[in-house]
């Protein structure tokens, strides 16, 4: 849900502590600040979860550790050695796929949070936590990637119909089912394109001008690809608005502004607009850099600030935000949304027929075996739902 409260918090001193923390990593001449006597631990550990900043806190505050209450600080170790476990076992099921895909000549771009691990954590993912693996490949190499991750054990929930996935999203999740653990504790999220919302558009953005101006980076000692700063600034920017909805987490401002900070003066602020403007993402760019500036003063330098400000975006995109803001992010009403936004006029049509009629099988997972009897029934089903969504 969008926020309903002021953000950042004014007087707060939990908050204040936990941001003046990270500034610490943003600011090196800053050093990690001492608690003030009268601190919440309690409110602030929560807070810390909530943000999922506990493991890079712990990091982060070494040199005060022995100033916080025993309590607090080893909730903080087992946060972050849990999750160092955790990632050992994530990273032994991931580095098969990787190989294989590395082995069939497809480049793999990481995306989100795994890009950001070897960015700004030096590749220790025992201070990020994540709930999956993002990577892009080229749209010509998608089906080969997925032939792949099928034959090493990866599963894919059912589409609506037969290829529905592949006509209408940007990526497909994957889960390897492991019988004493959840299902979807390790899964992989496979990209072809970006921007999920309001609606995949395929030529919104160019994946090859992408790979062209990748890094490169390495997980397990494997390597793979990285957006360029510039792309990572923008898209991580769309990222928290369009598909998070400008979630209250500090992490997803933190990051972008580490990105920031860490380029320092390699980081091409023309290209970030223009990007921005090409993509119609001038809306998240301004909102993110904002927000940063109110956390963390000075990180946007003023010129490229006030540039940022003062670009123009689309009607198109000034039209996405507005319903955004104005319907209070209805589910129903973002499908509309969807398919209003939807390129080609074929593809908008078959996607309501399709969403609205899927398959039988499909019906029968979701509402159980009768629905093959009682299709027409579950179809007017799914038709009240929407308008109740609708409605509320």
């Amino acid at each position: 849900m969008p926020p309903d409260r002021e953000w950042p918090p004014a007087d707060d001193r939990e908050f204040d502590f936990l941001r003046e923390g990270l500034a610490s990593r943003l600011f090196q001449e800053r050093p990690f600040p001492d608690p003030p006597r009268d601190l919440d631990w309690k409110r602030l550990y929560s807070l810390l979860m909530h943000h999922r900043l506990s493991a890079h806190f712990y990091v982060l505050g070494k040199s005060k550790r022995n100033s916080w209450p025993n309590p607090f600080r080893e909730r903080l170790r087992l946060d972050r050695y849990s999750l160092i476990i955790f990632s050992e076992q994530f990273v032994s099921r991931i580095k098969p796929v990787l190989a294989e895909l590395t082995k069939a000549n497809i480049p793999i771009m990481l995306l989100k949070g795994w890009a950001l691990i070897q960015m700004i954590y030096g590749g220790d993912y025992g201070q990020r936590v994540y709930s999956d693996i993002d990577f892009l490949v080229r749209l010509k190499d998608a089906d080969i990637a997925e032939k792949i991750l099928t034959k090493l054990g990866w599963q894919v929930e059912d589409d609506h119909r037969p290829g529905f996935t592949h006509r209408y999203h940007n990526a497909q999740a994957y889960y390897f089912e492991q019988p004493e653990i959840p299902r979807r504790v390790c899964s992989i999220g496979l990209h072809w394109g970006l921007l999920h919302h309001p609606a995949y558009n395929p030529n919104q953005i160019d994946v090859e001008k992408l790979f062209f101006r990748a890094q490169l980076l390495k997980i397990a000692n494997i390597p793979v690809l990285g957006m360029s700063i510039e792309d990572h600034v923008v898209y991580n920017c769309a990222h928290i608005v369009l598909q998070h909805q400008s979630e209250q987490s500090l992490l997803w401002y933190y990051e972008i502004a580490a990105i920031i900070k860490d380029a320092d003066t390699s980081l091409d602020w023309q290209k970030v607009e223009e990007y921005a403007k090409c993509w119609k993402l001038v809306l998240p760019l301004k909102k993110v850099a904002k927000k940063i500036e109110e956390f963390w003063p000075g990180i946007v330098p003023a010129p490229a600030m006030a540039s940022v400000i003062n670009n123009k975006p689309a009607i198109s995109e000034q039209f996405i935000h507005s319903w955004y803001e104005r319907t209070n992010y209805n589910p129903s009403l973002e499908h509309l949304l969807t398919w209003l936004t939807m390129s080609g006029l074929i593809r908008r049509i078959t996607f309501i027929f399709e969403d609205i009629f899927p398959n039988v099988a499909y019906l029968e997972k979701e509402y159980g075996a009768f629905a093959g009897i009682k299709w027409p029934l579950v179809y007017i089903r799914r038709l009240v739902r929407v308008f109740g969504r609708i409605l509320k």
